[in-house]
């Protein structure tokens, strides 16, 4: 028969040592995470921030204002993607408020083209809609008859001659 003696304290320093040095390691580990976790969530909060200081800049009717670019690869493409769609935001609604601009009536004066080119279509469609209710009148008198009630209602004008 084979018996081995181990003192009993020194299995409990032992087994103190060994739990000291796995806690030290887990919590090493778990720092080193956090810190690779905060660095890359850092990198794509950099990228949010951007986009929305662009969409800030685009609330206020400047559609020119871009992301700028960062070292980092991250968030590379959803700035690509807002720089192209704001691109394309303002090439479309300046040209169209240039060519609307010379179609209506400005009631405010406002610098955002998004707000041109709205009113424009509203202005448009009001006059599409009278043009079509002009069409369907029978004679030239009840043409008239519109165009004086559309002048007492839009303008307040009572006292004028057709």
């Amino acid at each position: 028969m084979i018996s081995i003696g181990i003192e009993i304290n020194d299995l409990k320093v032992t087994g103190l040592v060994s739990a000291i040095i796995v806690t030290v390691t887990l919590i090493l580990l778990t720092y080193y995470l956090l810190r690779l976790v905060l660095r890359f969530i850092h990198f794509y909060k950099e990228t949010l921030d951007a986009v929305a200081v662009v969409m800030e800049h685009a609330e206020a009717g400047d559609y020119t204002y871009r992301v700028s670019q960062h070292e980092n690869i991250d968030g590379y493409q959803a700035a690509m993607w807002t720089n192209s769609l704001m691109e394309k935001l303002d090439s479309a609604l300046s040209l169209s408020s240039e060519k609307i601009i010379a179609l209506i009536q400005r009631d405010k004066p406002n610098t955002d083209p998004l707000y041109v080119v709205q009113s424009g279509i509203d202005q448009l469609y009001e006059m599409e809609r009278f043009r079509t209710a002009i069409e369907k009148d029978q004679n030239i008198e009840e043409v008239y008859e519109r165009l004086i009630a559309l002048l007492r209602t839009r303008w307040n004008l009572n006292d004028f001659n057709i």
